[in-house]
C-alpha cells in the first residue's frame, strides 16, 4: 500500500467532502499598473508575466485564474505579486486547503469549459464560485502535492534545457565581443531594413486567396498550421494584408504571446490579418531567417513590454514594432548564425523528436495522475 494510500485509509476511508470556492477562498479582481515604477515584481496577466514593478498587490501564495482571454492557463505563484484586471488572484483559507492543492485540483477542473461569452472566452467570480473540488484532509493534500510536483519538476527540468537554447541564442545575437566579434556590430531600425507591403484592393479582387488569421500561427512551432480560404465576399474585415514568401510577420495583439512566423513560399500573394506586421526584409541587408531568430531574443522581449498598450487586448503599434532596432553583421556572418541557429532550433522545437515530443509525453503523464490523485469517493454518496 503506498503512502497516500495509508493516508486516505486513515482520514477519509469513507470519502471526502466536496466543497466550492467560495468556501475555501476569496476572488480578488486585478488593478492596472502602469502607475507603479519598474522593479523586480512580476506582473501577471492572462497569458502570464507582462513586465515587472516596484509594488506587489498581493505577497502570499495564491492561484490565479485569468478573467478574460487564455482561460485554460492557471499560475500558481507563491511570490509577491501584481496581476492586472484580466487575471483574478485568490486568497486562500490554509486552515481548510494548500495552496498548491487548489491549483492542482482546479487545472483538473479545465474551467476554461466554463466560458460564458460568445467573443473573447471569459469568466466570471459567480461561475466560479460555484466550481466544486474535492478536499480531503490536509495530510491527503500534502502527499498529493508531494506527488505532483515530482511530475512539474521533471517538466521544469525540460522547460530549462529549452531556457538554455534561450540562452544561447541571446548570446549569439548579442555580438557584444563575444565568440569573435571584437567590433561592435551596426545595429539598424526594423523601418530602415523592411519594405513597404500592400494590402489587397478587395473591390477589383478575383479568385480565392488563403487568409492567416491570429490563430492561424502556432505559438510554439512559428508555423502556420490552418489557414481558411475566402474572396472579396467572405473576406472578414482584418484581412488586408498582402504577403509575400520569406515574410516575416509578427502578432502586434497581445505581442509577448511571440505569434510569428515566416511566409512559406506557397502562400506568396495570399492575405494575412491586419492584427500582424508584415516584414519584408531588404535581402540586402538582412536575411529573413536573421531577422526571424533576431525577434525571439529577451531584449526584444522586454521592448515588447515596455511599449505596449493595454486595451482590452494588450497590443504593440506597427510604428512602434518598426523603431526596434536589430543587429546587422555582413550577409556571410548572418549566414552562419542561422546555420547554427537552425540545428538548435530543430533541438529546442521539433514536435516529433525533440523536446517538444519529451515535453509533450511528460505532461501527458502528468494530467493522467493528477486526475488519478484527484478523483475521490464523494463522502455520503
Amino acid at each position: 500500500m503506498s503512502k497516500l494510500e495509508e493516508l486516505i485509509q486513515r482520514y477519509c476511508p469513507d470519502g471526502v467532502e466536496y466543497k466550492q470556492l467560495k468556501n475555501i477562498l476569496k476572488i480578488r479582481n486585478g488593478k492596472d499598473y502602469k502607475h507603479l515604477d519598474n522593479g523586480t515584481i512580476p506582473v501577471y496577466g492572462s497569458g502570464g508575466v507582462m513586465t515587472y514593478v516596484d509594488t506587489s498587490i498581493y505577497d502570499k501564495p495564491s492561484v490565479l485564474i485569468p478573467r478574460k482571454g487564455s482561460i485554460d492557463k492557471l499560475y500558481y505563484v507563491d511570490v509577491p505579486f501584481w496581476n492586472v484586471d484580466t487575471v483574478f488572484y485568490t486568497e486562500i483559507n490554509k486552515s481548510l486547503v494548500i495552496e498548491k492543492y487548489v491549483f492542482y485540483a482546479l487545472q483538473k477542473e479545465h474551467l476554461e469549459k466554463l466560458n460564458t461569452a460568445g467573443g473573447v472566452p471569459s469568466l466570471t467570480q459567480a461561475v466560479l464560485n460555484d466550481v466544486e473540488i474535492p478536499v480531503p484532509p490536509l495530510p491527503v493534500q500534502e502527499e498529493i502535492v508531494r506527488i505532483l510536483d515530482i511530475f512539474t519538476e521533471l517538466q521544469a527540468e525540460l522547460q530549462k534545457r529549452k531556457s538554455q537554447y534561450s540562452y544561447y541564442l541571446d548570446n549569439l545575437l548579442s555580438f557584444n565581443k563575444w565568440g569573435g566579434y571584437q567590433t561592435e556590430i551596426r545595429r539598424m531600425k526594423l523601418k530602415d531594413v523592411c519594405m513597404k507591403t500592400n494590402n489587397i484592393k478587395w473591390k477589383s479582387a478575383t479568385g480565392q486567396y488563403r487568409y492567416i488569421d491570429l490563430s492561424s500561427v502556432d505559438i510554439q512551432t512559428h508555423s502556420i498550421i490552418s489557414a481558411i480560404e475566402i474572396d472579396k465576399m467572405s473576406a472578414p474585415s482584418r484581412a488586408q494584408q498582402i504577403v509575400q514568401g520569406n515574410d516575416v510577420i509578427f502578432a502586434t495583439t497581445r505581442p509577448t504571446q511571440m505569434r510569428a512566423c515566416i511566409i512559406p513560399t506557397e502562400y506568396n500573394g495570399d492575405i494575412c490579418s491586419t492584427g500582424y506586421c508584415v516584414l519584408r526584409v531588404d535581402k540586402k541587408i538582412l536575411l529573413p531567417r536573421f531577422l526571424f531568430f533576431s525577434l525571439t531574443v529577451s531584449n526584444f522581449k522586454t521592448y515588447l513590454s515596455n511599449n505596449l498598450t493595454l486595451g482590452n487586448y494588450p497590443s504593440i503599434s506597427n510604428s512602434a514594432l518598426l523603431e526596434y532596432e536589430v543587429p546587422v553583421p555582413s550577409l556571410a556572418d548572418q549566414q552562419k548564425i542561422v546555420s547554427i541557429l537552425d540545428r538548435f532550433d530543430r533541438l529546442a522545437n521539433d514536435l516529433s523528436s525533440g523536446l517538444p515530443a519529451e515535453m509533450k509525453k511528460r505532461r501527458q503523464q502528468y494530467e493522467y495522475y493528477r486526475d488519478k490523485l484527484l478523483s475521490f469517493k464523494r463522502k455520503g454518496a
